[in-house]
């Protein structure tokens, strides 16, 4: 089993328990798997923490973060950064599901842009009740095409083609995000895009 040195997966619960398994399942079957793996629970009222639970007995990486009560993602991604012990990390939710060798090509970038502020890749919703893969879900200007920009350039890339960001499929400089102060309340949803902004522009990306 191959372990990540640079990056983390924090993986942001509520009410879940449906998803968490094939999510959860996702991460264990990386051809790379994070440092760690931080399961933060919302004060969910359904079965998540049992689901969690087994996964925590059985794995030392993967840890369970339960919070007294109940803060919202933004709250609930921020009170997770202490915790955090590499240098990047993923901000998921348990409904998002990774391919299997996300983790590994995000660490050879890395490995070659040193301090780069932020690796986005495509995202796409996917329908269970049709089981496919039913609309891109990212900017424009993220591709298959690897390609590695400044922060002028990717500034320049978000000016042209609009930004937006998937939090699962973009791994962040954590030194950058605590810099910026995390996941804005007041931003709701655009949280973790402006975040994504915040890291390309300081540190450029892939």
């Amino acid at each position: 089993m191959q372990i990540s040195k640079f990056i983390s997966v924090v993986l942001l619960n509520y009410n879940h328990a449906n998803f968490l398994e094939r999510s959860i399942n996702a991460i264990i079957s990386q051809s790379l798997i994070p440092y760690e793996l931080i399961i933060s629970d919302d004060a969910s009222t359904d079965d998540s923490l049992s689901v969690i639970n087994k996964y925590v007995q059985k794995y030392e990486w993967i840890k369970l973060k339960q919070n007294p009560k109940n803060l919202g993602v933004c709250e609930n991604t921020n009170s997770s950064l202490n915790w955090i012990k590499t240098e990047y990390a993923i901000f998921a939710a348990a409904d998002d599901f990774l391919q299997r060798d996300w983790i590994e090509r995000s660490e050879n970038h890395i490995k070659n842009n040193c301090n780069i502020g932020l690796i986005a890749s495509p995202a796409y919703a996917y329908s269970a009740k049709y089981k496919k893969e039913i609309g891109f879900y990212s900017s424009l200007f993220i591709d298959f095409k690897i390609k590695t920009l400044s922060p002028d350039e990717f500034e320049n890339n978000v000016t042209k083609y609009g930004f937006f960001f998937k939090g699962a499929t973009s791994v962040h400089n954590l030194n950058l995000v605590k810099k910026y102060g995390g996941y804005i309340r007041q931003l709701g949803s655009y949280a973790d895009t402006v975040i994504a902004y915040r890291c390309g522009v300081e540190g450029g990306c892939v």
